[in-house]
């Protein structure tokens, strides 16, 4: 029965029932993440979690299976270069590890020597446990690694070492400076790191995450010269590599006069346009829509978390409707995919969400949406019950050694 979970089957074979309408051409793929829930569920700390591969990526793949979607690793883009420099780590209990921004590693430019890998890129800090969890993600779901998250833009590395206050003073005060300090990191620090990535996983997609230069956390003018100049320098330093290159750029068009303007002006950045469910209502979706449509780039749709969280599932699935139909239509379904941060939202919302993206993202691509009905089924097992009845028989080969520091 649809909803239910056969514990005893290994992950892998569950990812077979997933993809098999997507193999078929019977839908597009969706995504939603739901590590958040997980770790809410287990009640494994942070301090364990993103710090011990094995831990990290059996939750992930408990988690993913529990849900039935394709997982990915807990993983924070923003400390792995940094940490590796000698940056202070915040770990609170459950939250994602952050750097320390009242304790920066680069106080003034006398520090600008410290921005250097203390070791091969691969080698440095935590960025080996993440390669590990890449490795791990292989085994036990049979997929290869396609994109590497890892990895944060030179802007947004700048305010992890220096601290996003005191990078913004160098904007007002010292602009030249705060130019040397971005060539530094690029070169010395950004390049070299995707030259190793790309070698370690030929033909990879590298996302580098760049939220700290974003509008409105930056001006647009802040932006382009600070951030947009250094990714052109990262474009143009990695472009003979074996690998593509690809900044986020997702969210800041509701703070511009003309949102798809802007859109496109992204479009030199990444090859996808991001509609952040959170600004549906302040930019319709028929914007993002037409420039899908006027550049043949990729969408990722998505309702807000704060729409997960709230709920309750009959309202998520309308929301979910409103916005296929908005956005869906003419688009190469290749290039469409629903996508989901689950947060720590309820489980019940949570599988209405994947519900929902499942039945809307069928092929061929309905004319009208209005009539379709989402068969949304809540899972019938806890996860407790899921997480204990697998490690019973542990099909898939797990350590199952954080086990102990879970909460059931």
């Amino acid at each position: 029965m649809k909803g239910m979970i056969t514990a005893m089957k290994t992950y892998k074979e569950v990812i077979g029932e997933i993809l098999y309408p997507v193999m078929t051409g019977q839908q597009t793929p969706i995504s939603v993440s739901v590590n958040d829930s997980g770790q809410k569920m287990a009640g494994v700390k942070s301090s364990l979690l993103y710090y011990d591969a094995d831990a990290n990526v059996e939750l992930a793949c408990l988690t993913g299976e529990y849900y039935r979607v394709l997982p990915m690793p807990f993983a924070d883009a923003y400390n792995y270069e940094s940490e590796a420099m000698g940056q202070k780590i915040d770990c609170s209990e459950f939250g994602v590890p952050d750097n320390d921004q009242e304790h920066p590693l680069i106080k003034n430019e006398a520090d600008f020597d410290k921005i250097k890998w203390p070791d091969e890129p691969l080698k440095s800090g935590q960025i080996p446990t993440h390669i590990k969890t890449l490795e791990l993600m292989e085994k036990y779901t049979g997929l290869p690694t396609m994109v590497y998250r890892g990895i944060a833009s030179p802007f947004s590395v700048a305010c992890a070492i220096c601290s996003f206050k005191a990078v913004n003073k160098m904007v007002r005060r010292t602009p030249e400076l705060l130019h040397v300090l971005l060539t530094k990191i690029t070169d010395e620090i950004t390049v070299p790191y995707i030259k190793a990535i790309a070698d370690r996983f030929p033909g990879i997609n590298i996302k580098l995450a760049d939220a700290w230069e974003l509008v409105p956390n930056v001006s647009p003018q802040v932006q382009e010269e600070f951030a947009f100049t250094y990714f052109n320098r990262v474009i143009s330093a990695t472009k003979d590599l074996n690998c593509s290159i690809d900044f986020y750029n997702s969210y800041g068009e509701k703070y511009f006069a003309d949102p798809k303007a802007y859109l496109k002006r992204k479009l030199d950045y990444t090859s996808t346009i991001h509609l952040s469910g959170s600004y549906g209502d302040d930019v319709p979706y028929s914007v993002y829509h037409e420039t899908v449509l006027e550049t043949g780039a990729a969408i990722w749709a998505s309702i807000s978390a704060s729409d997960i969280f709230a709920g309750p599932p009959a309202v998520i699935i309308e929301k979910v409707r409103r916005l296929v139909a908005e956005t869906r239509l003419g688009v190469d379904p290749s290039k469409y995919i629903l996508v989901g941060l689950a947060g720590t939202s309820r489980p019940e919302h949570i599988k209405a969400t994947i519900d929902a993206f499942n039945t809307f993202s069928q092929l061929p691509v309905p004319e009208d949406f209005s009539k379709i009905q989402v068969d949304y089924q809540p899972i019938e097992m806890s996860f407790e019950t899921f997480v204990k009845n697998k490690a019973k028989e542990n099909p898939d080969g797990y350590t199952f050694k954080w086990l102990d520091d879970a909460k059931f």
